[in-house]
């Protein structure tokens, strides 16, 4: 054994007898953090992009207060939806032609999904201000809501207001296809998503 392996060991000996030492004396142990909750949004092209609450709150100083029947009134820390497609790289002010079947189908952690059209959402086009919402009242969305969840503005029921917001995925539709009703009869669950409402 060289002496440059021999006081390799002495160190690594050396290292473990002073975390023996901490870990006796004052208590510390190694702490492993929970993984902090995302935001997936992913693209027709598959590209998969995460955002953290602290990432949407350095990409959107906005709140906005709401106080319907439908959504605990508070005021909101929110991101406009096609800001938020924006920062994935989903482009939606010069759409045209097929781009018009493109949908964002938003999904919360029970399964609950919705559906908005690009065109809605597009500034020069529906121009529907929906909203992702990351904060309330300067503290995060309780667990029970958050800590992501959809506010629609202008919608008279909060059935498109999903709690739980995990997932924003990019779909087309495409009028084509044809559904085989016979198959569906057959098989229900091939179709079956949670048909639990959010209001």
């Amino acid at each position: 054994m060289t002496a440059r392996s021999r006081g390799a060991r002495r160190l690594s000996a050396l290292r473990r007898t002073v975390a023996v030492a901490l870990v006796s004396v004052v208590g510390i142990v190694p702490v492993r953090l929970p993984a902090q909750e995302v935001l997936r949004v992913e693209r027709l092209d598959g590209a998969v992009h995460s955002f953290t609450p602290g990432q949407l709150a350095v990409a959107s100083p906005d709140t906005v207060r709401v106080a319907s029947g439908h959504v605990p009134a508070a005021t909101y820390r929110v991101i406009a939806l096609r800001r938020l497609l924006a920062l994935a790289g989903v482009a939606m002010d010069t759409l045209r032609g097929r781009d018009h079947l493109l949908l964002v189908v938003a999904e919360g952690r029970d399964g609950y999904a919705v559906a908005f059209t690009l065109g809605e959402l597009s500034p020069t086009l529906g121009n529907h201000g929906v909203l992702v919402a990351f904060g309330r009242d300067a503290q995060a969305i309780p667990s029970t809501e958050g800590p992501f969840r959809l506010l629609v503005p202008g919608d008279q029921r909060g059935s498109r207001a999903v709690r739980q917001l995990a997932r924003l995925r990019l779909l087309r539709v495409d009028p084509s296809a044809r559904t085989d009703q016979r198959n569906q009869r057959a098989n229900p669950s091939a179709t079956k998503s949670s048909s639990r409402s959010h209001e």
